[in-house]
């Protein structure tokens, strides 16, 4: 009875057994009995398996970002040597250094290094704080009279109490009379303040010089002022020294206080 088998790829045989007819001299090819083998595709009786497959399926195509070249390679630090237990004992078994010895040998290199050269320049004035107003600015001015020179212009002009003709000129000047004057009173100099009146282009200040003497035979000094002010551009441009007694008086006072000051 014939039989079919199907395979996995899909082709479809059938075979079936003929007998033989009559009999027929021995053949050393053919037995008694052969199978045939119809299919729709040729097939390795070996294998069993169909030679002609069906194509591959077409992969759709895919872009293919560019490479990126590779950074250059970086090198790497040396790895620090490996340090034994005896060698960290004898590294914690040596004496710290003593700071006075370094600190007097740094003393001997700034000698001399000054002798012969320029020392280092000096460090830069502190800044005057910001002001709300122009009455803050002179409040703030009035409290010490030497930080003239961080809220006066370059070029301001300050004329004197005892000489208005003859006024002084420059930041630099202005911060040398005022520094003047409160070394004369042997730092005791105080701007008493009791009113303070400004706008934008001019202000004024009113109140009570005082300065003690310091034992120099003549009594301490309680004079009246009013200090006019011209601003430009928010810094002091202009200063008028006004008191109420004789300017000449005061100067002289704080001529004697400065000559006594010598003399000690």
């Amino acid at each position: 009875m014939p039989r079919s088998r199907f395979s996995i790829y899909g082709e479809a045989s059938v075979t079936t057994t003929v007998a033989p007819t009559a009999p027929a001299a021995p053949s050393s090819s053919l037995s008694s009995a052969h199978t045939a083998t119809y299919s729709l595709f040729p097939i390795d009786t070996s294998t069993r398996r169909c030679w002609a497959r069906p194509p591959p399926r077409a992969r759709p195509r895919t872009r293919t970002k560019p490479k990126e070249p590779r950074p250059a390679s970086v090198a790497l630090p040396p790895r620090p040597a490996s340090v034994s237990l005896p060698h960290i004992a004898m590294l914690l078994s040596k004496p710290l250094p003593d700071p006075s010895r370094k600190t007097a040998a740094a003393a001997a290199n700034n000698n001399n290094n000054n002798n012969g050269k320029s020392s280092s320049p000096a460090p830069a004035p502190a800044s005057a704080p910001t002001f709300a107003n122009s009455d803050d600015m002179l409040r703030w001015l009035y409290a010490d009279l030497t930080r003239i020179s961080q809220v006066a212009a370059p070029d301001i002009i300050l004329h004197r109490a005892e000489d208005h003709s003859n006024p002084l000129r420059g930041a630099a000047a202005a911060q040398e009379h005022e520094e003047g004057l409160v070394a004369a009173a042997g730092g005791t100099l105080a701007m008493n303040v009791d009113r303070v009146s400004s706008n934008e282009h001019f202000g004024s200040v009113m109140g009570t010089l005082r300065a003690q003497s310091q034992n120099m035979g003549v009594p301490d000094l309680a004079v009246p002022f009013c200090g006019v002010w011209r601003f430009e551009k928010g810094t002091l441009a202009e200063h008028w020294e006004n008191v109420s007694v004789d300017p000449a008086k005061v100067a002289r006072w704080f001529e004697e206080a400065a000559r006594a000051k010598v003399v000690e």
